[in-house]
């Protein structure tokens, strides 16, 4: 009887052990190991390598692709374990309620669950967005039509190429208008961004505007505000500061040419003429007015002169002599 008791004990309890070396402990367990689990291909398997650590068999579930089903069938095949978690690992809860055991066989043990671990977490650094951006020059009133010749200029001082995507730029009085950068926007190093206006809709008033360019965050990268426009002329930063030229450039470096000193602003040298209100020469009027009474000779003229009077001297000295000898 005995004997026959021991029989039916093992039958019963034969489909709760498994070898050990068909065990798959998914904490531990291969790529090729874990496709053994049901349900479970390539894709899941490394999914659940990347999920690990696990504390139960439960924890599946929190691999992408496996759900309730699927760990049911995972359970239910009972290859599937983790180290130290207790007796549900090894020993599955066979699919029919098996009938009573003698009072001999071995209590089952408890479950024992283990505190899931907290995965790491990332730490996600803050977006630093370069500097070095700015508004390089602007033409609010141009000579022709302002909704077909306004521009902006803006320049990138950085040695290499900048993601404009997020940025945005906007001008600050009166009805503004924002224009943001596309995804694919960049500027490269050292290089020049020309937005006519018919692309931004931004309007620049002639009588006061300004601009600001933001970055994504929403700091301002730089910023320009002017007065009254001159019409036919732009506004650019140069070494010295913004200023007005009549010699626009968009796409290539500011050119500013200095306004041409006027005539009465020059420094008077020694050798400059004396002027009069009017503008002319005093010294060489003045010389030519006291000329007019000293009327101009010719050589001959001169000549005969000087001959006559010779013979009219030597006639006075001729007669002075000839009456002294007629005295004594």
């Amino acid at each position: 009887m005995k004997k026959f008791l021991l029989l039916v004990f093992a039958f019963l309890i034969f489909p709760f052990f498994v070898s050990a070396a068909d065990k798959v402990e998914i904490n531990t367990a291969s790529l090729q190991q874990l496709e053994t689990l049901t349900g479970i291909g390539p894709v899941k398997a490394q999914a659940t390598i990347d999920a690990r650590p696990f504390s139960s068999v439960d924890d599946l579930l929190r691999v992408k692709g496996i759900g309730e089903k699927t760990l049911q069938k995972i359970k239910d095949q009972g290859l599937a374990y983790v180290d130290g978690q207790g007796a549900q690992s090894i020993f599955q809860t066979p699919p029919e309620t098996p009938p009573e055991v003698p009072s001999e066989a071995p209590a089952e043990p408890l479950d024992v669950f283990l505190p899931a671990e907290t995965p790491p977490r990332d730490v996600i650094a803050p977006i630093v967005y370069p500097s070095n951006i700015v508004i390089n020059e602007i033409l609010p009133s141009p000579n022709g039509p302002d909704e077909k010749e306004e521009w902006i200029e803006i320049f990138n001082q950085n040695n290499f190429k900048v993601d404009l995507s997020g940025w945005k730029i906007e001008d600050v009085t009166g009805k503004t208008t924002a224009y943001l950068f596309r995804e694919d926007a960049e500027i490269p190093a050292k290089g020049f961004l020309v937005l006519p206006r018919a692309k931004t809709n931004i309007t620049l008033n002639n009588g006061e505007d300004g601009l600001n360019i933001f970055q994504p965050d929403g700091n301002i990268a730089d910023s320009v505000i002017y007065k009254e426009a001159p019409r036919g002329q732009s506004y650019g930063k140069f070494k010295s500061g913004w200023a007005w030229t009549a010699t626009y450039t968009p796409g290539v470096a500011n050119i500013q040419f200095l306004p041409k000193i006027e005539e009465d602003k020059k420094p008077r040298t020694d050798n400059d003429p004396i002027l009069n209100s009017d503008g002319e020469d005093k010294i060489n009027k003045d010389l030519a007015a006291v000329g007019e009474y000293f009327p101009k000779r010719s050589n001959a003229e001169i000549i005969f002169l000087t001959a006559a009077g010779i013979a009219v001297l030597s006639g006075a000295v001729f007669i002075f002599l000839k009456k002294k000898i007629k005295i004594n």
